[in-house]
């Protein structure tokens, strides 16, 4: 199975509303440091793009401190914020993308074409001790499985509550998180 696992230095891009990562300092110098990490382990490795649905695997280690904060998560963000950064970061380049000139695929796909093939996420955030550097670990592979979701929209009768969820799985493989 085509995978690709690298490490990048420091903090990865975050998602920040009504900004955009490629356009937005520093978050786009953020964007250029995980795209010249992924680039260079994937020249290493022969990766090819992947095709098709993606599961990604990120792990982030920052300090406690960060920015003299006592709380990372109010100072660096949510996880889900760091996650959308760095699935945005690894697809093809944005057009208006200011580090474009520098970018080692010249704006073409890097890991995947579009952070839409993302089908499955496994993403932690790690406290790390203050002697030891702020990095982050991401994995790209081909997804195993591909999950769908139904939502139906039901109208109650008044003054009922109902609520309709359905799930299924094309494959008979089993979500990672789901084995113990």
């Amino acid at each position: 199975m085509a995978s690709i696992k690298f490490k990048v230095n420091d903090k990865p891009p975050k998602k920040i509303r009504g900004k955009s990562l490629w356009t937005f300092l520093p978050e786009a110098l953020r964007i250029k440091e995980l795209r010249d990490a992924a680039y260079h382990e994937s020249g290493s490795q022969n990766f090819k793009v992947l095709e098709g649905p993606v599961s990604i695997k990120i792990e982030i280690h920052l300090h406690a401190s960060s920015n003299n904060s006592a709380s990372p998560e109010a100072f660096w963000g949510d996880l889900d914020n760091i996650v959308s950064g760095i699935c945005e970061g690894l697809e093809t380049a944005y057009t208006q993308y200011i580090y474009k000139s520098l970018d080692p695929t010249n704006g073409k796909p890097l890991i995947y074409i579009d952070d839409s093939q993302v089908a499955a996420i496994y993403a932690e955030k790690i406290i790390a001790p203050e002697s030891c550097p702020e990095f982050s670990y991401v994995e790209g592979s081909p997804s195993p499985f591909y999950s769908s979701f139904v939502l139906p929209l039901t109208l109650p009768r008044p003054g009922a509550h109902q609520a309709a969820f359905s799930y299924s799985r094309s494959t008979s493989v089993p979500a990672p998180w789901l084995s113990a």
